[in-house]
This record gives structure tokens, C-alpha cells and sequence, in this order.
């Protein structure tokens, strides 16, 4: 599962611009995450995004940063480093592509072919004394520099590309020890559905909704759980994460975006009780 977890990850920031330098000299905005307590309404900064003018963008977890302050194995504290793509329809759940990830004791680097592709990942662990894994993958290509299979020296996992007669993508296959894990189905470059084989005689499908404007409305994220997609103007004014039992919501979390396109709360409930609250200020 961890393997299969690994090569998930890689297939999620595998079709970008090729890595050279990441550039964070010139802030552009900074985004500060503020949690609100629903018993004493006091506020602790909880992340901070700074979005730089070179495009890139940098997470710090602040909460965990200032938990784990004086812990040992705290050596690279807690951040991601990464860019955006709004127009690739293979990412699943996320925009980002990640060049650097940091958690504690480790610390990863993404690197990518000439093509963009995932290439190779360096996680440096101090456990207690520094190690390097190198994660090398290896990219097979059909002609016009499209992806036909992905492998890893890492684990015997593997993802398949299938296209149709206009070399669309058609399909992305995912494979553990040579038998079919997941599937994800595309239509007009959209994904629409996943299809995950849990078992020899068990397979769910998930759906993806989109309105006319190819903009994502709702999608499903498991049994009993989606989430819904509001716009105004082509922007998004509203996402909600609904899960239920028995027809009966039991737990929703609403986000809500101003007339920038930018969040600004998130409200997260439990039985219809607000259990956590979130502001976003920027500058």
C-alpha cells in the first residue's frame, strides 16, 4: 500500500514544466490561515501561503512548526514548495505541482524530464544520522511525447496511459504486482468517473459532474461522501464536503470565496454542531 501510495503521488505531479530552479526571491501576496476556537473565539495562525511572482508557492504549517519546535527530529519543520496548473485535466484532487516537501526529519525533492514528466524524487531522512533514497521513474512514451506506461525503481507498481483514435486520453490504469488497483476514465479531456477494484468480486465507481461550462460541480470522493461546487461568473463562490450515513448529513464543511476568486472562511461541522472555524487574511 505505501508503494502504491508513492506512485500515486508521483502520477499526481507528473505532467508539468521541467524543474531548473525553484525561484522564491520576490513575494508576490502572503495568505495567512487564522483558526478560530468555537468555545473562546481566539485565533491561532494555523498555515501561511506565500505566492511568489515567479509562480511558485510556499506552505508553512505553523501550528505543527511551532508543536514540534523544540522535538529532536524536527530538522526541516513543515512546508511544501509548489506551483499551480489549472488546465491539466490528470490531476485528481490537486492543482499543485510539488517540488519540495518537508516533514519533520525528512525532506523531498521532485525532479522532471525534459518533457515535464516526473523523473526522480530525493528524500533526505536524518534518522538519526542523514540518509538518501532516490526514487527513479521510468517514463515509456508513444509518439508526440505521450505517456504510455510509468514505473518505478522503487516497487513492482505501475500506471498505463490508454488514448483514443484522436490520441486523447482515454484512461489511466493503475497497476499493483501486475493486477488492476484503479481506473480513471476520461471524456473530452474531463475525468469523469474512478473506478476502484477493492477486491476480486468488489468494484466502486466514483462519478465526476461537470455543468457546460466544464467546470466541476460535484465529485465523489468515496461511499457517502462528495463534494459540491458553486459558481458565480465562472469564479467559485462555494464548495462544500458533505458526508452522510443513513440519507442523514453528518458531517459538512463549507468554503466560501469572495468576488476575487479568493477563500476567505471555512466552516467545519459535526452532527450540526460547529466544531472548527477558519478566516483567511491577505497582504
Amino acid at each position: 500500500m505505501k508503494h502504491l501510495l508513492i506512485i500515486i503521488i508521483l502520477f499526481n505531479c507528473y505532467l508539468l514544466h521541467s524543474q531548473k530552479h525553484v525561484d522564491t526571491t520576490k513575494v508576490k501576496s502572503v495568505r495567512y490561515e487564522w483558526k478560530i476556537s468555537p468555545i473562546t473565539n481566539k485565533t491561532v495562525l494555523n498555515t501561511t501561503l506565500t505566492e511568489y511572482k515567479s509562480g511558485f508557492f510556499k506552505e508553512e504549517t505553523n501550528f505543527m512548526t511551532d508543536y514540534y519546535s523544540k522535538d529532536s527530529l524536527n530538522e526541516f519543520g513543515f512546508y511544501k514548495v509548489y506551483k499551480e496548473d489549472f488546465n491539466n485535466p490528470l490531476l485528481e484532487l490537486s492543482m499543485e505541482k510539488l517540488y519540495v516537501n518537508a516533514l519533520l526529519n525528512n525532506l523531498e525533492r521532485l525532479y522532471y524530464d525534459k518533457h515535464g514528466n516526473f523523473d526522480s524524487l530525493v528524500n533526505t531522512i536524518n534518522r538519526p544520522v542523514f540518509e538518501k533514497v532516490k526514487i527513479v521513474s521510468n517514463n515509456v512514451y508513444k509518439r508526440k511525447n505521450k505517456l504510455k506506461y510509468i514505473t518505478t525503481n522503487h516497487s513492482r507498481d505501475s500506471v498505463a496511459f490508454k488514448y483514443n483514435f484522436f490520441g486523447q486520453l482515454k484512461a489511466i490504469e493503475f497497476y499493483k504486482d501486475s493486477k488492476a488497483h484503479k481506473v480513471l476514465r476520461y471524456k473530452k479531456n474531463l475525468l469523469v468517473s474512478e473506478q476502484i477494484f477493492e477486491s476480486k468480486r468488489f468494484k466502486k465507481t466514483l462519478r465526476n459532474k461537470y455543468n457546460k461550462n466544464r467546470q466541476l460541480i460535484r465529485k465523489d470522493i468515496d461511499d457517502n461522501y462528495f463534494h459540491r461546487y458553486l459558481y458565480e461568473n465562472d469564479l467559485l463562490i462555494k464548495k462544500e464536503k458533505v458526508r452522510k450515513r443513513d440519507n442523514i448529513i453528518t458531517a459538512y464543511t463549507l468554503f466560501t470565496y469572495g468576488t476575487n476568486g479568493l477563500i476567505i472562511s471555512k466552516k467545519e461541522y459535526q452532527d450540526e454542531e460547529l466544531k472548527e472555524e477558519y478566516i483567511y487574511k491577505y497582504e
